[in-house]
């Protein structure tokens, strides 16, 4: 990636913009920590202080960052099957609290203006999955990877309307588009058999283990791109991550003022993730082409 981006910009100005994309990757950290933070808050642990539940997130995710690329490797692994066996067993279980006619019509209002900014945000918060470049470098057998990113991405797009499409039909797009966490809402009315309840339980599996493997992504990827930095002295993985926790501290203290964050880290999200993933690499293509 680095070798990309001084290809196509030169030193001076691929550095520049490679340090942008690591500021990125480190708002993308805080945003894991932020969002993991506020839903436990609000919804289970009210009055625990929000220093310590980031606390709680930051410390731990500091054991794989040290251990190094295999156990994220595992850990990512490990947590993805987690994540989607807890998203099939509520959506079974949740299955008989689903009214689909609340989605119909599909856009009956047409095209409009708050259309095409919340594709642009959804696009935007998605952006996120290129946090995933800097570890092309690590791939061994490179034969088979646009197939698997393929793949991968049509999982990922798969469960996301799936997610999407069962939240509205348990709550109407009105009600689910005013709701902070639909998702921990949505899993309470699991009740099966009479003494199935505990739906909640698989929501808080997905909230906690789900960003906790975004974030330590998003962490190895500023490490990855320095990575003689960071191997040259440990203290640099402490000084980062007490950076996350100061920023998510500030972030999180009001739910509304984090979710308008939220809404601007979309559109910057959009441009650093997408855009100029995309500009260089058409670039980077158009150039070897030529040479």
């Amino acid at each position: 990636m680095k070798d990309i981006f001084h290809k196509v910009y030169g030193n001076a100005f691929g550095n520049i913009l490679l340090a942008l994309i690591a500021t990125m990757f480190l708002i993308t950290a805080i945003e894991s920590v932020g969002v993991e933070a506020i839903t436990i808050k609000t919804n289970i642990f009210d009055e625990t202080p929000i220093w310590y539940l980031i606390a709680f997130f930051v410390i731990p995710a500091l054991y794989p960052l040290l251990k190094g690329y295999v156990s994220i490797f595992l850990a990512a692994i490990i947590t993805v099957i987690f994540v989607y066996l807890s998203e099939i067993i509520t959506g079974a279980f949740s299955l008989q609290y689903k009214h689909f006619d609340y989605i119909l019509p599909i856009l009956s209002s047409g095209i409009t203006k708050e259309l095409i900014l919340c594709t642009m945000q959804i696009l935007g918060l998605y952006g996120a999955l290129f946090i995933i470049l800097p570890y092309i470098t690590h791939v061994i057998s490179k034969k088979t990877l646009r197939r698997d990113f393929i793949i991968g991405i049509a999982i990922v797009i798969a469960v996301s309307l799936f997610s999407c499409i069962s939240m509205l039909a348990t709550f109407g797009p009105y009600r689910g588009g005013n709701i902070f966490f639909p998702k921990l809402l949505e899993t309470q009315r699991i009740s099966f058999g009479g003494f199935i309840e505990f739906g909640e339980l698989f929501a808080v599996l997905q909230v906690v283990s789900g960003w906790f493997i975004k974030y330590i992504l998003a962490m190895y990827s500023i490490i990855l791109l320095y990575q003689n930095l960071f191997e040259r002295n440990k203290i640099f993985y402490y000084a980062l991550s007490i950076i996350v926790f100061i920023a998510a501290y500030l972030s999180c203290r009001n739910n509304i003022a984090f979710f308008k964050l939220l809404n601007y880290y979309s559109y910057i999200s959009l441009v650093v993730y997408i855009l100029l993933p995309l500009i260089t690499f058409i670039l980077f293509s158009l150039k070897r082409e030529k040479n």
